[in-house]
């Protein structure tokens, strides 16, 4: 697996590949007009998980099934998460990467943020 990060920060990809294979031989998974973050393999290895903005201007967890043995993905990328209001969404950074992404054998750990604000009105200023 590897991510393919641009130097103007403006996209990130996520490909599989066999070691040492050459780039035309890498499958892309996520990429192009949205971002692809944080590839974990689940313990089983048949499922690669990972955060995306894809059709979306929030991050989700997304995730699609692998085939071990064949080395290729089966399907299309299914996302897991719907998180659409910056009330609760995944965190992003500063940098334009989210927070770390955790997996265990049944549980998957995400860097959740709530963003709010208040609007204050002032009457009589200036008088």
């Amino acid at each position: 697996m590897r991510m393919v990060d641009d130097p103007d920060n403006a996209h990130q990809e996520i490909h599989v590949a066999s070691p040492g294979a050459p780039h035309a031989q890498w499958i892309r998974i996520v990429g192009g007009e949205s971002w692809g973050q944080q590839p974990r393999w689940a313990p089983d290895g048949r499922t690669l998980y990972f955060v995306s903005n894809k059709g979306s201007s929030f991050f989700n967890l997304w995730g699609i099934r692998f085939d071990p043995d064949r080395g290729r993905p089966v399907g299309v990328p299914f996302v897991i998460t719907k998180f659409d209001s910056p009330r609760l969404m995944i965190s992003p950074d500063a940098g334009g990467n989210v927070g770390e992404l955790g997996m265990s054998a049944r549980r998957v750990v995400l860097t959740m943020a709530t963003v709010t604000g208040n609007i204050w009105m002032l009457e009589n200023v200036g008088r």
